[in-house]
């Protein structure tokens, strides 16, 4: 389904009902404060909220979550639904279904037409629809490869190219998505083989799966061949022979039971591939009926979405790495060659961008995502994140669950970049 077409018969009976239960227009109790429609302000505390939204009809919003209840995947959802029913007193909670059961992949279509209020956006799954975040996503290499540092550091930049470019907010909301965390990056993609591979001559000719034409630019520049094969076939075409590569993150490798076909796990740390970045959004009819204090509830405690994604990350990660000693794999770091030819690729590709037709100034958009990958590499480091990441190599055994205190991130990443595009 188009994401700017037309809202479907259901999701209007959906929004009728929605509109109907709340009171006509507005969620607003009969003799409503006024508190509902001036807001409160950044910041406020958990009263704040329950005193400000204590004349609004409660209500009941769609949400799904990827996985199964108490998932990893599935801890984002279940948190960001906790805090907000706490929040507001129970004025909003969230119909969680598990499993994607409403739409699997990118949830743009059925955010737009009524079926989830909150969801993501893969813009690169639809790029006729979303060609200024895409060609964002095509250029999110930049950042460090680190697994704690580095992804940090993409997340902050990311999400500061995307509010930073104008067309990227617009095409969210013409089609009929509210933008909320813009662009979230996932762990950094390396590459999974059959055999052990980190040199130029180990991927000469090496048939490897890519999913995207950034991938293949990518995988052809340190001499493999990319083929064009769908996701779920890649285990088959590992295990049979068709493909001796893939590029992925561990967390997919261990997601999808590939790490057993594919052992071998290689990454460079100072050059990356194209990331997969996950986009969140408000289905915008339902939310702009909201009052303004729920509407604020609602995208400032998304710092316990962002917090959780990340922690869910890291736990995949942990038991890929696990996984992949269980089977007697190993990791390896690119070395020197493929890393300074990755390089090389990358500059192209960023040299590509700036004739991008989707932005209407490509230069100031390329030149805004490298100073905001300089500026977070900064902040990360001085928050202390750098010194803690000991990198990939024995990642299992320096890693552990609430390692890495989020909050000083999460609140720079807010006063930064997200609070500036705060419901007002």
């Amino acid at each position: 389904m188009n994401g700017n077409k037309r809202l479907n018969a259901s999701a209007k009976s959906w929004r009728a009902i929605l509109l109907a239960s709340a009171g006509a227009g507005a969620f607003l109790a009969a003799g409503a404060t006024s508190a509902l429609a001036e807001g409160v302000p950044y910041g406020a505390s958990k009263e704040d909220f329950i005193a400000a939204l204590a004349d609004m009809r409660p209500v009941v919003l769609p949400i799904q979550a990827a996985s199964v209840p108490g998932a990893s995947f599935s801890w984002p959802v279940e948190q960001y639904a906790a805090v907000i029913d706490e929040w507001s007193d129970g004025k909003i909670k969230f119909n969680i279904t598990y499993g994607s059961a409403i739409i699997s992949g990118n949830a743009a279509p059925a955010i737009a037409d009524g079926r989830l209020f909150y969801g993501g956006v893969i813009a690169s799954y639809d790029p006729s629809n979303f060609p200024a975040t895409s060609g964002l996503v095509n250029i999110s290499f930049l950042s460090d490869q680190s697994p704690v540092a580095g992804m940090l550091q993409a997340q902050g930049a990311l999400m500061e190219a995307a509010y930073g470019t104008s067309s990227v907010i617009e095409e969210q909301r013409r089609a009929g998505i509210e933008p909320g965390l813009l662009l979230v990056p996932g762990v950094p993609n390396g590459v999974v083989c059959s055999e052990p591979r980190n040199t130029l001559a180990d991927f000469r000719g090496v048939q490897a799966r890519v999913g995207g034409a950034v991938h293949a630019r990518q995988a052809e520049g340190i001499g493999m061949t990319g083929v064009s094969l769908a996701f779920n076939e890649v285990f088959e075409g590992l295990q049979r022979g068709i493909i001796d590569c893939s590029i992925m993150t561990m967390v997919t490798a261990n997601f999808a039971g590939i790490v057993p076909v594919a052992p071998y796990y290689s990454i460079a740390i100072e050059q990356g591939f194209g990331t997969a970045a996950t986009g969140t959004g408000f289905d915008k009819e339902t939310f702009d009926e909201l009052p303004l204090a729920a509407r604020q509830l609602l995208f400032d405690r998304q710092d316990v979405y962002l917090d959780y994604q990340l922690q869910g990350y890291w736990e995949e990660l942990l038991a890929g790495f696990a996984q992949l000693a269980q089977v007697g794999g190993e990791f390896r770091e690119f070395d020197a060659e493929v890393t300074t030819r990755l390089g090389e690729i990358n500059e192209g590709l960023l040299e590509s961008a700036r004739g991008a037709r989707w932005w209407s100034n490509p230069d100031e958009v390329v030149d805004r995502a490298i100073a905001s990958n300089e500026k977070w590499a900064g902040i990360v480091e001085e928050l202390g994140y750098k010194d803690l990441d000991q990198g990939y190599l024995g990642f299992e055994s320096w890693y552990s669950a609430g390692l890495v205190d989020l909050a000083p991130f999460t609140e720079r990443l807010f006063t930064e970049v997200l609070v500036h595009h705060r419901p007002q």
